[in-house]
């Protein structure tokens, strides 16, 4: 099965939409939950506009969303050589991280935020070498206080950005302030726009709030399983990335540390947000895709990352089950 994604021909791309109906066929059976809470821009507009929509078309907006992100962060890695080989090693795992855990299977906030979280990635990939990135800095900066406004728990993406600019450019003082100006600018309109229509105090509603506690999984022995093979798949790509990063260009070892850093930096999501839970991890799933696809990528003989995609299968199999049945 992952010699069907291991090329970059245009048949993968069907493979890829097979696969994303294959791994979330509960669409077909049960009802698409939208799940929205006080997080953002993007829970008001679910609670708004996608909870009253008819079930099929938010299992579509769903399964597009899905689609995007996974060939546009493929299309990201390779242009930029991340991978030595091309192919859709990424957006595969992606697609079949996406099924692991029964909450990754609803419309939230942090999935459909995870757009532009790919986004930020691909314009921090511009960084190196750049001779005149302050405009491009600015937008990074931007399009970071939109996704914060969007999604609050994103705001630790800002920790990824500066460990970005001080890996992939020279240390300066002036592009790390332009860079915190674009993540304000955001805010700054939306107070001016709430000054004006006199409704200032709905303001604090937006900015994100910070709450240090304990996450505790629910225990459960299929998320056990599922955070076990999640684990298995990360270390197997790092074991099959370190050899190849041996021989890759000092500027891709350094955007691969920005992925790295990128992943540590997610993890610590449930623990400093009081009202997120499992949803949020979605958010992992983009480092985490890019680090996982080394083991489906590179290995000549497939066994065993055949193995590792039949026991994703299984657990996607039960996740699905789980969905129908409620």
């Amino acid at each position: 099965m992952v010699s069907l994604f291991r090329n970059k021909s245009f048949s993968s791309i069907f493979f890829l939409i097979a696969l994303a109906l294959l791994v979330h066929v509960h669409f077909f059976y049960s009802d698409v939950h939208v799940i929205t809470s006080k997080d953002g821009l993007l829970s008001y507009l679910l609670a708004q506009y996608a909870k009253p929509l008819p079930s099929v078309f938010v299992w579509m907006i769903y399964i597009l969303f899905l689609l995007l992100q996974a060939i546009r962060l493929n299309l990201f890695l390779n242009e930029y050589k991340l991978f030595q080989e091309g192919g859709y090693t990424v957006a595969m795992t992606y697609i079949l991280f996406s099924g692991f855990v029964v909450q990754w299977s609803s419309v939230t906030s942090a999935f459909l935020s995870n757009s532009l979280t790919i986004l930020i990635l691909i314009l921090v990939g511009k960084l190196y070498n750049n001779h005149s990135a302050k405009t491009l800095i600015f937008n990074i900066g931007l399009i970071s206080g939109i996704t914060i406004l969007a999604y609050h728990p994103t705001v630790v993406i800002l920790l990824v950005i500066l460990f970005a600019l001080l890996v992939l450019r020279p240390f300066r003082l002036a592009e790390i302030l332009i860079l915190l100006l674009g993540a304000l600018t955001p805010f700054y309109i939306l107070a001016a726009i709430l000054f004006l229509v006199d409704q200032w105090a709905m303001f604090f509603q937006f900015l994100p709030h910070f709450s240090i506690k304990l996450f505790q999984l629910p225990y459960n022995a299929w998320l056990i399983a599922a955070l076990i093979l999640a684990s298995i798949l990360l270390v197997s790509g790092f074991f099959s990335w370190v050899p190849v990063n041996n021989r890759m260009l000092i500027q891709i070892r350094k955007s691969w540390s920005v992925v790295y850093v990128m992943f540590f930096v997610l993890i610590a999501l449930p623990f400093i947000f009081q009202a997120t839970g499992l949803e949020s991890l979605i958010l992992l799933t983009v480092p985490a895709s890019a680090i996982t696809a080394n083991i489906f990528q590179y290995p000549k003989r497939l066994f065993y990352p055949n193995f590792l995609f039949l026991l994703a299968l299984i657990l996607i199999i039960h996740t699905n089950l789980v969905l129908i049945k409620n």
